[in-house]
């Protein structure tokens, strides 16, 4: 098998977005259409800190904009019943 290395392109995209179902199939299915084909005016993701990922969606077109916090309701729930 031969593996070849390259920076990932706006083309890869809806390979990328298939993948990541595959690979956290609890997460709630991407849909079929994203942007401009789904009549849609914007396009947001969240991204973890790192470097490539950022360069990564950068090349596909989008722009760091935000900063992005989170807070997990339910874990707390569980774990101050649990204390």
């Amino acid at each position: 098998m031969q593996i070849i290395v390259r920076s990932a392109i706006e083309a890869d995209l809806s390979a990328l977005l298939a993948l990541y179902g595959e690979l956290n199939p609890d997460d709630a299915p991407l849909p079929g259409q994203l942007g401009e084909s789904a009549d849609c005016y914007k396009a947001q993701l969240l991204a973890a800190d790192d470097e490539y990922v950022h360069t990564f969606y950068g090349t596909c077109g989008f722009k760091p904009l935000a900063q992005g916090f989170r807070r997990y309701l339910e874990q707390e729930r569980t774990n101050s019943t649990v204390a």
